[in-house]
């Protein structure tokens, strides 16, 4: 008899079952819900290839992308920050690392002739980058409504935002539509952490998510009025100054700022009248 209530003590309750069982479903449905998301941004990607004008604002972005490969870091244009510009960039240097892995590319400058011969072909890696963020933002969004309101709501959301028309359409081009919106998620996701556990490091985080969706694109100023903490008070009752606060997430703020767009940053001019951004750009 004591063997057998050992070996009772050693099974899972009933309710620890149903807890592991929920737990599987709501991650086979958030697994589901993103590859759904993943399968209606790629579906399609090639929209209007190979002519790269269908979209003006993406041949923007990818020809700036592709002129920071020649070794000018500046972009010379400052209708946009510069975030989404060097986040392409980036991505056309994944495409070298296994173009020149596969010998499609002899050296870097096979790799720039390939830009002006091959187009379409980096419009189609600036779409990627697109449809993966517009997918990452699907989990994002899910991470926050979880925090805020619960799974179910988490899951309710998730799934929304992965057949949201305007969205997924354009999580298609190489725009700063779609990071915007995903860099503005996460900071709102870190601005609840510092209301739910009020630590100094989720005031940093949240500051300098902040600034990322503002070196995107200047419609991300707003986020940084969510981040700086006014009448944010501490759910956990954590001790969090005023001062404090405002002034390192201020700080945060300018650090991600400049961290994605330090063209506008540096260019940034004193004038009579106060700061004002001077752009050299001819259009």
């Amino acid at each position: 008899m004591g063997e057998d209530r050992v070996r009772g003590a050693d099974r899972p309750s009933n309710r620890e079952r149903v807890l592991v069982a929920r737990r599987s479903v709501r991650t086979g449905l958030i697994i589901s819900f993103l590859a759904l998301a993943a399968l209606v941004r790629v579906w399609g990607l090639r929209f209007g290839l190979p002519h790269t004008e269908c979209r003006p604002d993406e041949s923007v972005i990818v020809g700036l992308a592709g002129q920071f490969w020649s070794g000018d870091l500046n972009p010379r244009f400052f209708r946009y920050p510069t975030l989404q510009m060097y986040l392409t960039s980036m991505a056309f240097g994944v495409d070298y690392v296994q173009g020149h892995a596969r010998g499609l590319y002899a050296g870097l400058s096979a790799f720039r002739e390939r830009m002006i011969e091959d187009a379409p072909h980096f419009h189609l890696v600036a779409r990627g980058l697109t449809a993966l963020l517009g997918t990452a933002t699907v989990l994002a969004v899910y991470r926050l409504a979880r925090a805020a309101m619960g799974h179910d709501t988490g899951l309710v959301a998730a799934f929304f935002l992965s057949l949201t028309y305007l969205h997924a359409r354009d999580s298609h081009f190489g725009t700063t539509d779609v990071p915007l919106t995903f860099f503005l998620t996460v900071a709102v996701l870190l601005v609840w952490r510092t209301y739910v556990r009020g630590r100094t490091a989720d005031y940093a985080w949240a500051g300098v998510l902040a600034g990322l969706p503002m070196a995107t694109k200047y419609l991300g100023l707003l986020a940084s009025r969510s981040s700086r903490g006014r009448r944010l008070p501490c759910r956990s009752g954590a001790s969090c100054p005023a001062t404090c606060r405002r002034t390192g997430t201020t700080h945060a703020v300018a650090t991600g700022w400049c961290s994605g767009a330090p063209g506008p940053s540096i260019r940034a001019s004193r004038s009579g009248t106060g700061w004002a951004l001077r752009s050299s750009s001819p259009v």
